[in-house]
Formats: structure tokens, sequence, C-alpha cells
């Protein structure tokens, strides 16, 4: 949309007028760099919930819906900690996704991804100490 441009203002010899003209001047470069969707490189809230708020949302339900089935294998009798080993990448990446797109900084991300490359860490590093189901040998066959 193409807004007419007015003609520079002449010069005021009034310093009060020559104040008001620079504010003029000042709050028409802020509304252009509005109407544009950025300002000093940040995208508009309004273009920023068009955008960023389906795909945060998008990956929440991806998010919930691996909790879901992490729930219902422990509760069909699979082991708490294979199953929690197997789901917890995916969660992590989620978690990464969801703080990216709503816009955290870097220096507000680096320590949450710290803790969670240090939670994947020791849930895939630490050993099972169950000992292994022995397997069931098959009897003999009965000798004539």
């Amino acid at each position: 949309m193409q807004v007419a441009q007015a003609p520079p203002l002449p010069p005021a010899s009034d310093p009060i007028l020559a104040d008001l003209n620079r504010q003029l001047a000042n709050a028409k470069q802020a509304v252009d760099a509005v109407r544009s969707g950025e300002q000093d490189g940040v995208m508009d809230p309004i273009s920023w919930q068009l955008t960023s708020m389906p795909l945060s949302v998008g990956i929440l339900v991806f998010g919930l819906i691996v909790m879901a089935l992490m729930t219902y294998l422990i509760m069909k009798g699979k082991r708490p900690m294979a199953v929690l080993r197997s789901f917890c990448v995916p969660l992590i990446i989620v978690a990464s996704l969801v703080l990216v797109i709503a816009g955290y900084g870097e220096q507000q991300i680096a320590p949450v991804m710290g803790l969670m490359g240090t939670i994947a860490g020791y849930l895939l590093g630490k050993s099972d100490n169950d000992p292994p189901t022995p397997v069931p040998q098959p009897a003999p066959p009965p000798s004539e």
C-alpha cells in the first residue's frame, strides 16, 4: 500500500516550530517503520502472531502427543526408563523449537539448551541395573 509523500516542511525560524517539525519527522519515520512490518530489525507483534503462533501451537501439540504415547506405553507395562530414553530426544527437540520460535534470544536460550543437553546425556548414558530376564529353557525330551 503506497502512501502519498508529503512535501518537506520549510525550515522554521522559530525554535519551537523547528522542534515540532523534528518531532513530526521522527513520528513519520516510526509510522513508516510500523507499516513496513519491521522496526529496528524486529517483527511487529501482529506479524509475529500470524507466523509464529501457529508454529508454536503445532509443535506443542506434537509434544503433547509424544507425552501421551509415553504415558500409554508405561501403563501397558513397558519399562519406564526404556520409554524415557526413547522419547527424551524428541521432547528435547520440541522444547528447543518452541523456545526458538517463541522468539527468545541466544543469551536466553543458551543456559536452557545446556540444561536440556545435560538431561539428554544423563538419560542416554545411564546404564540399566536391571538384570536381564532369563529366557526359559525348553525341557529336555523324555528318554525312553
